[in-house]
């Protein structure tokens, strides 16, 4: 068994999941006007306009106050005590993953059925804990401008932040599997490959469906866990004021200038035409008991990428080299007729899917005027892209001990990926992405009594990550011609990524002891799969065992560079094989290594972890941070045994 402990300031750097990060705590004291504690004061929450409280708690022997587990928002804090006028604290604003730390509330003597309100909200400071922590919130999402909609660009915007050597983000310097990920306290991350999990997730969020996002860096909560540093992203809720919003917009072509290796080559400035459009609505169901939130967002991409491949000329497809002599004269040998062979019917078969006429003379082995054996050839080839987002949320406020709260999300992403490949002449991509993510988060909070919190979670991210061919393979593929295979020869791969969390966590307030404590469990299952090298691959070339190539007797003058040239073009006709590849696949554990069988694991790992943390408010101006966790991690295991 391997087991590792952490404290408040030494957190874990490997698989978990986040327990109260995706809620907000918030702390404060009261007081009365000569600075003695006022206890078993009544401290409601509510909601902006709420006439009930959502939440309510009495304050401690000490005068302290506390509330754990609470969506990220915006609240109204009301103070009621005997022989003090009611105070009210407008717009308190809480984020996600972090603590607000409310300044002391002095009351004023007098009747409760006098109220004093603040409306302008006094700066929180953080006193509580010793996180660091920065939040964006929504308005910034949507107000600072951003070209693709994606609020994970933001993260790069705050402290600490930056770009790696290799053009990931990091943050503090740390690798990036170190940076946990979350969405409603789910893991969003791609769990089989985390080496860009600050810059990718497989959920592909877009702004409407993130209300806000707090980056933790330093000295987090030992509640949250599966890395040094969190990311937080929160989905937006209803409110008791109905919101809406509508939005289009298009980017195209029309005006753009084409590239100037595309207008030498006489080819078509590439296509482009982009519309993104949605809406979102969210309010009350009922007022201060039942919200709702809906979004839905599609993009439309229709473009052209530019692609260059290496063609024959039309003397080189019929056998005949052209080269230049030392004596700077052009010479034409057909290479077939000096060796004896001739094309053979899988090679013609080939280069009669290939272009005739090259559009670029700067390109193979040809210059300018002066036509050789290969020429380069220029052509746009479809990259488009299609992908639906869809949110819904739902809150259920049952009562002030009470908080029912359910996310789905849902995205679509189908992409072209003429990237994938350097080969073929398709105008549209035989390779693609067609993913599609489902994303669950259901939480319950409850009070069953004013000092004890307790929040039980389970979400669930199911989400693929698939590499789809289209393309005829046949029973071999060729490789390794002088010309540009008009076969696109990547293989179908992927891989389906399960995630599933579930968390417990409580918190209880006795005195100056503010305890959280709770269990938390994550479990990944992984199939990847690849059909790489399953189909046998005949790569051409002039090997040790050959006595058919050429030699300086048979092309005169040429120079070693030429002499090889001609031995590949030579190989290519011909159908001279060098060598030969296969990969063979085991099925399961008794089949052996199998012909055309697709390698395919079901990987599986589970982590299981327990913590517990005292904030200890020593007074007012002094706190203490006590926190510890555990975590198992289980032996990544394949599910029927194959490795």
């Amino acid at each position: 068994m391997r087991t590792r402990f952490t404290t408040s300031l030494l957190l874990t750097t490997a698989f978990a999941v986040t327990a109260l990060a995706q809620t907000a705590r918030i702390s404060g004291s009261i007081i009365d006007p000569s600075g003695a504690v006022v206890p078993n004061a009544i401290v409601d929450v509510l909601l902006p306009g709420g006439a009930k409280p959502i939440l309510t708690t009495n304050t401690t022997a000490d005068g302290l106050y506390s509330f754990n587990s609470v969506p990220s928002g915006t609240y109204d804090i009301t103070i009621t005590a005997t022989g003090f006028k009611k105070f009210a604290e407008r717009g308190i604003v809480l984020s996600a993953g972090s603590e607000t730390s409310v300044p002391p509330i002095r009351l004023d003597v007098g009747g409760t059925s006098e109220t004093v309100e603040v409306t302008e909200g006094r700066l929180a400071v953080q006193t509580s804990n010793a996180e660091l922590a920065t939040s964006v919130t929504r308005q910034q999402i949507k107000d600072l401008p951003i070209l693709n909609r994606s609020p994970q660009g933001f993260v790069t915007t705050q402290a600490g932040v930056n770009s790696s050597r290799g053009g990931v983000t990091i943050i503090n310097g740390q690798r990036t599997s170190f940076t946990n990920v979350t969405l409603d306290g789910i893991n969003i991350q791609d769990n089989y490959i985390r080496t860009n999990g600050v810059d990718f997730s497989p959920n592909l969020l877009l702004a409407d469906q993130v209300a806000e996002f707090t980056i933790s860096t330093q000295n987090t909560n030992p509640a949250a866990g599966g890395g040094s540093s969190q990311v937080t992203f929160v989905t937006p809720s209803g409110t008791n004021s109905l919101h809406g919003s509508l939005f289009w917009a298009n980017r195209n072509s029309a005006l753009a200038a084409n590239t100037w290796f595309n207008n030498q080559a006489r080819v078509k400035r590439p296509f482009l035409n982009q519309n993104q459009a949605g809406g979102s609505i969210g309010g009350p169901i009922k007022k201060d008991k039942l919200f709702y939130y809906f979004n839905y967002e599609l993009f439309r991409l229709r473009q052209q990428a530019g692609q260059q491949r290496t063609i024959l000329t039309s003397d080189a497809a019929q056998g005949i080299f052209t080269y230049t002599n030392a004596a700077g004269a052009v010479q034409k040998v057909n290479i077939l007729q000096a060796t004896g062979q001739s094309i053979d019917p899988t090679i013609a078969g080939l280069i009669k899917r290939i272009p005739t006429q090259g559009n670029n003379v700067n390109s193979g082995d040809s210059t300018g005027s002066l036509v050789r054996n290969t020429q380069g050839y220029l052509f746009n080839q479809r990259s488009n892209r299609d992908r639906n987002n869809i949110t819904g949320k739902v809150d259920y406020i049952l009562s002030s001990s009470n908080t029912i709260t359910g996310t789905y999300a849902w995205n679509s992403d189908l992409l072209d990926r003429p990237d994938v490949n350097g080969v073929g002449y398709s105008l549209a991509p035989l390779v693609q992405n067609d993913d599609k993510v489902h994303f669950l988060s259901v939480g319950w909070r409850t009070n069953p009594r004013p000092n004890l919190t307790n929040e039980m979670r389970f979400g669930l991210n199911r989400a693929p990550a698939l590499f789809i061919s289209t393309e005829d393979f046949g029973n071999a593929i060729i490789g390794s011609t002088v010309f540009s295979t008009p076969v696109a020869t990547f293989r179908s791969q992927g891989r389906f990524t399960n995630t599933y969390n579930f968390h417990d966590n409580a918190s209880y307030v006795r005195g100056a002891h503010n305890i959280q404590f709770g269990f938390q469990a994550q479990k990944d299952f992984t199939e990847p799969y690849n059909d790489a090298g399953i189909t046998p691959t005949y790569n051409l070339g002039i090997s040790s065992a050959n006595t058919f190539g050429l030699s300086n007797t048979q092309l005169p003058g040429a120079g070693s560079s030429d002499l090889t040239a001609a031995n590949n073009l030579l190989a290519t006709l011909a159908g001279f094989v060098s060598n030969y590849t296969q990969t063979f696949n085991v099925k399961d554990q008794k089949s052996g290594f199998v012909t055309n069988q697709t390698q395919d694991r079901h990987w599986t790992f589970a982590d299981y972890s327990f913590f517990v943390q005292d904030n200890w408010k020593l007074n007012r101006r002094l706190t203490v941070n006590l926190g510890l966790r555990y975590e198992y991690f289980s032996p990544v295991k394949e599910q029927n045994g194959v490795v």
